[in-house]
């Protein structure tokens, strides 16, 4: 969520960055700042107000220690606590209405960001590996139905569309390559592993950003206070959540394997033949918590932690910008 203040004292810069995301966020400024000065103009009559009823009670007090009638001072306090109950509300009101609006606003563009309108405009950073020139290439659905990896007709028996269970050589297969992944960034990179839940609460949903935008494409229980995870990153992300954590204690290093749920409610007109787009999926997980000055260099040595998976088993590769 973008601090208050950056957008305040820099409305400018963050409506230019915002506009290169092409989603017309940068237009949702204007009115974000209408409402924060509502909200600090009723803060600050709400404080002036109490200030007022702390310095009458206080001559209420002296009054009657000297017998005086504080009568009329006293029917003041009443109706200044009803013009602070009144100022509260309002206060509450648009603290929630600014609260959300900054909830949709998305995080500034970084300034290396390259500028595009779409995935074509992404540059490739480097390649690993040659890639393969097959005469009669297969896609992964004919191949995993020929070797018998996956049975798709009969999980959506079970489950509906979207769903896929493996079975034979290909349950066997995921579970060795989710262990191999785990051994490999424990025993080899330095991470530590973690079993996290599956379901999250509301909070830690919205601290790693997939509410309130995406709630759609969540699985909710409980009247949507808690929701099974779209992805490790949610629950290991929040492990530390209001904690206060040393730079010496940093980077923080996890990995976990969890499965993942998605509605995919969003994702009608793609490509969903198959086992790319579906409710429920496998996925390891990297995550490091680490300083902001620190955080460019960290995030490429998880980069290249990631690749070795796919160096190891000779996959050719693109990492792109």
């Amino acid at each position: 969520m973008l601090d208050i203040r950056i957008v305040r004292e820099q409305p400018d810069f963050v409506k230019s960055r915002l506009a290169l995301r092409c989603s017309g966020d940068e237009e949702k400024i204007d009115e974000l700042l209408r409402v924060d000065a509502e909200r600090r103009k009723a803060e600050t009559a709400l404080q002036a107000l109490n200030a007022e009823r702390k310095k009458l009670s206080k001559a209420i007090g002296g009054m009657r220690s000297r017998g005086q009638d504080s009568l009329q001072l006293e029917n003041r306090v009443r109706k200044i606590g009803e013009e602070i109950a009144r100022l509260n509300e309002d206060v509450n009101l648009v603290d929630g209405q600014q609260k959300e609006m900054l909830l949709e606003i998305p995080n500034l563009p970084h300034l290396k960001v390259p500028i595009g309108k779409d995935a074509s405009a992404n540059p490739v950073v480097r390649s690993w590996g040659a890639k393969p020139n097959l005469d009669s290439p297969l896609d992964h659905v004919t191949i995993g139905t020929n070797l018998k990896l996956f049975d798709l007709e009969r999980a959506s028996k079970l489950s509906g569309s979207g769903f896929i269970c493996f079975t034979g050589a290909g349950a066997r297969l995921e579970r060795a390559l989710i262990q191999f992944m785990l051994d490999l960034h424990t025993r080899e990179h330095g991470y530590e592993e973690m079993s996290p839940p599956f379901l999250v609460r509301r909070e830690c949903m919205i601290g790693t950003s997939q509410l309130p935008k995406f709630e759609a494409d969540m699985y909710g229980l409980q009247n949507n206070q808690l929701f099974l995870a779209p992805t490790a990153e949610v629950p290991v992300t929040n492990f530390h959540r209001e904690e206060i954590l040393s730079a010496d204690e940093l980077p923080k290093k996890y990995v976990a394997y969890t499965p993942c749920f998605r509605r995919e409610a969003g994702s009608a007109g793609r490509e969903t033949r198959g086992i790319i787009r579906v409710h429920q999926f496998d996925k390891v997980e990297l995550v490091k918590i680490t300083t902001p000055e620190s955080s460019g260099e960290e995030h490429e040595s998880l980069t290249a932690d990631a690749e070795k998976i796919l160096q190891l088993f000779g996959l050719h590769y693109r990492v792109i910008e």
